[in-house]
């Protein structure tokens, strides 16, 4: 006897909870709300009295419940009186179960209805909520088949019925009615979300139509930083390896560039530089660091027939001159080049001068 109570009420208990559930929903701040909200007055009425049908139903349960309390003492023992002495208890659960569907079924046909009448942004949206609609359709009418099979039961037939069975097929049913809601829920969100959808799409071309009129590093980051999924996330990306790449060719090129001007303003033009030894023939490197015993580099060059020898390279004459004292050379002199070629330094000032 205690095993079947502890059965009956918990079957009462999910078929309850069932229904506090779906009233949850038609009647909160949910978006069964914001879909009424959307519907003519027609349809709100249709919507109206199918809530009134669930809460007959839901009083029906609760006479279930006053019904129980008669029987629930004759099982198991007396499990066939139980069962003739539960008839009337049958008999309200089959008719609160068909409140139910009644009521599901007008407010799926409703809802249905409306969405299907509405135009959808995107097509893969619209085809995705259609499958939701037929998925809730189908569950609904699975539902209603079960149900079916109870109803037209003469009075004397439910009396070998078992209750625990029809306890079970009702909460199913109402189980298949509440996904079916769910599912027309999810579709709607769809539907609902196709304005922030396409909000935030605009958005997205603004910033991708920014970022490639800008065309820079920065901008394709800054594109990725707010939509790093969005539609040209990788194209965004590939832009911004082309551009570093450019970047880095361009950086060698004036690397290059300030490389080959550097060797060119060390090649060409007019400067001085300090001889501190000729030769007729090609000296040693021990022979010329018996003469000059500084640190800077000594050039070689030919004029006249000698190997002359010079350090240092001075835009101006007196830079030359104040250097050729620390090269402690006896005898050394300031010379004068242009384009590499030996010229006076009287002319090498003058030229130097005009400039």
């Amino acid at each position: 006897m205690k095993k079947l109570k502890v059965i009956l009420v918990f079957v009462s208990i999910i078929s309850i909870a069932f229904v506090l559930n779906l009233l949850a929903q038609s009647g909160n701040g949910d978006i069964f709300e914001r879909i009424n909200r959307v519907l003519a007055e027609k349809d709100l009425a249709t919507i109206k009295k199918a809530d009134d049908l669930l809460k007959q139903a839901d009083n029906k349960l609760k006479e279930v419940e006053k019904e129980e309390e008669k029987f629930e003492k004759f099982f198991p023992k007396k499990a066939n009186k139980g069962e003739r002495k539960a008839v009337d208890a049958k008999i309200l659960r089959i008719e609160a179960g068909d409140l139910r569907a009644k009521a599901y079924s007008a407010k799926f046909k409703v809802y249905k209805s409306k969405l299907e009448s509405e135009k959808f942004e995107y097509a893969e949206d619209e085809q995705l909520a259609k499958e939701l609609l037929a998925e809730a359709e189908k569950s609904l009418n699975s539902g209603n088949s079960l149900l079916k099979s109870y109803m037209g039961i003469k009075k004397s037939d439910l009396k070998d019925a078992q209750y625990a069975k029809i306890q079970k097929d009702m909460a199913k049913v109402l189980e298949m009615q509440e996904f079916a809601l769910d599912k027309t829920a999810e579709a709607y969100e769809i539907w609902f979300q196709q304005n922030e959808k396409k909000m935030k799409e605009m958005a997205e071309n603004e910033a991708w139509v920014s970022a490639q009129n800008s065309n820079s590093i920065n901008a394709y980051q800054a594109y990725l930083s707010k939509f790093p999924y969005g539609a040209h996330a990788g194209e965004a990306k590939t832009r911004i390896s082309q551009l570093q790449e450019d970047e880095r060719i361009a950086a060698e090129e004036e690397e290059r560039k300030r490389l080959a001007e550097s060797e060119k303003t060390k090649t060409s033009g007019v400067w001085f530089e300090v001889q501190v030894m000729a030769v007729t023939k090609q000296a040693k490197p021990e022979a010329i660091t018996k003469v000059y015993k500084g640190s800077e580099n000594v050039r070689e060059f030919q004029d006249d027939g000698w190997f002359k020898y010079s350090v240092g390279k001075f835009q101006s004459y007196k830079e030359a001159k104040d250097f050729k004292t620390s090269t402690g050379v006896k005898g050394a002199f300031v010379v004068a080049f242009q384009d590499e070629q030996p010229i006076s330094v009287r002319e090498a000032k003058k030229l130097v001068k005009n400039n």
